[in-house]
Parts: structure tokens; sequence; C-alpha cells
């Protein structure tokens, strides 16, 4: 029981449902991209001592070249690196008086600053992802590319444990 008042469940499901349409129905789609992962070329045959490429042509492989000669599909690194990408749906706000936790006063924004809303379901993606590019469907016109600042947070939420608050700042391409 609170000390001035008590939310209902129903009131709080309200909430939920509110909060849960503005997420999927005016979210926008964006990309978080995970680090570079290593996989192994196919072409090549993988020197356990060195960890990288023996320089001789694995049978079967793509594309044939002569032993001791560098491998062509990894440039003789042994491995591939792949880029990961994950699509999920964020609440965004771009303008700092508008943002779903306020700052501090006195604390000034950097230009380029957003902050998103989202599924706690999705915050593990999240916290390994190295960056996100918000609006995919604009991205082969305009890039705008995020890093994280900070730690996601999950106060003054009326609904706890469902969703995530973080701040991020624009890098560029």
């Amino acid at each position: 029981m609170g000390k001035l008042f008590t939310l209902s469940d129903d009131v709080k499901k309200i909430a939920q449902d509110a909060i849960d349409d503005l997420i999927d129905q005016l979210g926008k789609d964006c990309l978080l991209v995970y680090p570079h992962l290593p996989t192994p070329c196919v072409n090549c045959i993988l020197d356990p001592i060195g960890n990288k490429s023996s320089n001789h042509w694995n049978a079967g492989g793509p594309i044939p070249f002569p032993n001791a000669a560098i491998c062509p599909m990894c440039d003789g690194t042994g491995f591939h690196f792949e880029e990961q990408t994950k699509e999920i749906k964020l609440l965004i706000s771009n303008n700092p008086s508008e943002f779903f936790v306020k700052m501090p006063a006195g604390i000034i924004m950097p230009a380029g600053s957003i902050q998103t809303k989202g599924y706690i379901k999705d915050l593990p993606d999240v916290l390994q992802s190295r960056k996100m590019i918000m609006q995919v469907s604009l991205e082969p016109m305009i890039r705008y590319t995020y890093d994280l600042s900070g730690e996601p947070i999950d106060q003054g939420n009326i609904v706890q444990n469902r969703y995530w608050v973080a701040l991020w700042n624009r890098i560029g391409a």
C-alpha cells in the first residue's frame, strides 16, 4: 500500500498496453550491429599452431589456388569476419526536453543525442551490440549511427521489468 495512493493492476495494465502500442506502432525499426565474428575460411586449411591460413588449398574449396600461395578468399588470415546484425523496434526521442527520463538541470546534451525505450527482452542484444543504426529504411540515403552511452535503465516506468530506457550518441557512419 502506497503512502499517498496505490496503482491498481487495471491502471498498470492500461499503461502497459499504451506503452506497448507506442513502441509497436510508432517505434522505428533499428538495426543493432554486433562486433565482427571470425568464421574459418572454407577455401584453405587452417594452421592450428599459427592460427592462420597454412596457404594450402582445401580440396573442394570454392577457389583453387597453388600450394604456398596466399588464399584468395581470406588473404592468408584463415578467417572471414562477418558482421552480425539484428533488427528491433524502439521508441525514439531526439528532443532532450521530451526525453522519457529527464536529465538533471544544468546538464547540456550534445547535439545528436537520442533516448530510446524498448522491451526488456531486447536488452541483452542491445548490451552486446557495438552500435545501432536508426531507421533502417532510410539507411541507403541517411545512415543515423549511434553508440550506446552508459547503461540502460528501468527507472521511471509505471510497469517495472518490462521496458528499458537508454541514451545514445551519434557517431556518424
